[in-house]
């Protein structure tokens, strides 16, 4: 596994990285607590910075407040938490979380992450062995997904360490050398498929958007998971957990060590969706389960 050079933390609150105190949105509680779980980093269990709503259709109804590893144990309490041994960092995760939670945002920055720590690891060679480069692959549902993505993450690494590192961009690929004169140069790769069109990439780690809207992604799983290479090589999907497809996937995860299991509604990955969103999807539709994700049944 690469080393890294900074936790997610500091990486995702530092210039060196993506800066988020400085930008208008920056990240939430949830959404740190889980990056943190993907990389095996402990929890804080001393500081209070996760706040949710007690009730998502009342908005007199206040919130609970949570350190990050009080959260853990609320989520393990109710059937929604199978995180990995304490300090181990998982080989493949399965997050559902409902509509607007920040799913896609959260895989962008987890690709943008692991990019920066293969590009400024010392053992990056160590790791990689004779390939030429760390390739991290991406994939969605939607035809129109690596168009966005690619844009997006060019957006969000101008002006950063990382952003200053890009050599070369093509349709469907973001291609980092770093410019380290300290040691020789590492060099990263980030390819944007669909999760139907995946051929020609043999990737370090796989991200997969919206996975479980995918009719046959386990024969993309077959074609995948044996090119995922090297020590410290994951997974990642994120769905909404409401299709089948993608209950076997995180069913696996339940009471596994090295695995990471997780399911969190919309109002407490993204804090600033309104009240007035989940009223409005009562009134049309009765109720706010697309809001909701929903924790597969044991097998």
């Amino acid at each position: 596994m690469f080393e890294r050079t900074l936790n997610v933390a500091p990486f995702f609150n530092s210039p060196f990285g993506l800066n988020y105190t400085a930008k208008k949105y920056p990240l939430s509680g949830a959404t740190l607590m889980v990056h943190k779980l993907m990389e095996g980093e402990i929890l804080d269990d001393t500081t209070t910075s996760i706040s949710i709503y007690l009730d998502p259709l009342d908005p007199k109804s206040g919130c609970m407040s949570f350190t990050e590893q009080g959260f853990l144990e609320y989520l393990q309490n109710q059937g929604r938490a199978f995180p990995c041994d304490p300090g181990v960092r998982p080989k493949g995760v399965v997050i559902f979380a409902g509509r607007r939670a920040g799913k896609t945002f959260m895989l962008q920055n987890k690709a943008v992450y692991d990019t920066a720590m293969a590009l400024a690891a010392p053992n990056h060679k160590d790791v990689l062995g004779q390939r030429p480069s760390a390739d991290f692959l991406l994939t969605s549902v939607s035809s129109e997904w690596p168009r966005l993505m690619k844009r997006y993450i060019d957006d969000v690494t101008r002006g950063t360490w990382v952003g200053s590192q890009m050599s070369t961009m093509t349709n469907s690929s973001l291609y980092f050398e770093s410019k380290t004169a300290s040691k020789a140069a590492s060099k990263a790769r980030l390819f944007f498929k669909t999760n139907r069109n995946v051929r020609g990439v043999r990737p370090f780690s796989w991200y997969a958007d919206e996975f479980d809207y995918c009719k046959d992604f386990t024969a993309t799983t077959s074609g995948i998971f044996p090119q995922l290479h090297g020590s410290g090589s994951q997974y990642i999907f994120v769905g909404s957990g409401k299709d089948p497809v993608g209950h076997d996937y995180f069913n696996f995860t339940r009471n596994m060590p090295d695995y990471l299991g997780l399911v969190l509604h919309s109002w407490e990955l993204n804090p600033r969706i309104p009240h007035s969103l989940y009223l409005s999807g009562q009134q049309h539709v009765g109720n706010i389960d697309e809001y909701m994700a929903f924790t597969p049944r044991r097998a």
